[in-house]
């Protein structure tokens, strides 16, 4: 439905993409574990980078800032970014605790916030400068159970004999990877097997 509201232009330019999600985890969590690629980015971080590079594609610029955890993973991280014709967007991501989980996208017509938490099934609004509102609601989904609609698509798309599904296509994922890769390059995250300047 968000991709049909942007497809149709009823925000107008797209300039702004607003995107968070932390969590809290046990102490004991796989997370916190440096030899299992742990820290927020590669796990939750890539809900607001997808969202982003979806909605503005890749970035031109990304500046990242981050803290690292006592464990040795990263614990907490921003990134501005700026995409072609001047759109920007502001992440964050962090394994302190839960947070809203919320996303926005704002255009020189309208402004949508997805319902937290936006990287599950619910609802929306579309917000106008002269105070009328549209909003779509579908039932929230749980952490977990809103997953069978990804998992849908690939098994479908795999019996179909296809490598890659319409909703999600491999490039959109290289598109997150990469954001993901610079925010690692400037940040010094490093994972199991690779070397000092190799990320």
């Amino acid at each position: 439905m968000i991709r049909q509201v942007l497809d149709d232009g009823v925000l107008g330019t797209v300039t702004t993409v607003l995107a968070e999600y932390g969590e809290y985890f046990d102490r004991r969590h796989r997370i916190f574990d440096p030899a299992l690629a742990g820290g927020p980015l590669l796990d939750l971080g890539t809900y607001p980078l997808a969202l982003i590079t979806e909605v503005l594609g890749p970035p031109d610029r990304l500046h990242a800032v981050g803290r690292q955890h006592e464990s040795g993973v990263n614990a907490q991280l921003s990134a501005i970014m700026e995409f072609p014709g001047g759109s920007q967007a502001v992440m964050n991501t962090q394994l302190h605790n839960f947070t809203p989980t919320a996303a926005t996208i704002v255009g020189s017509a309208a402004t949508l916030t997805i319902d937290g938490p936006f990287n599950m099934p619910g609802g929306f609004e579309v917000r106008f400068p002269d105070g009328s509102r549209l909003r779509h609601d579908e039932p929230a989904g749980g952490h977990f159970e809103g997953l069978h609609y990804e998992a849908a698509a690939v098994a479908r798309a795999i019996a179909a004999g296809q490598t890659e599904t319409t909703q999600r296509p491999l490039a959109s994922s290289i598109r997150t990877l990469e954001a993901a890769d610079e925010i690692r390059r400037q940040l010094g995250i490093e994972f199991p097997g690779e070397h000092s300047g190799s990320a």
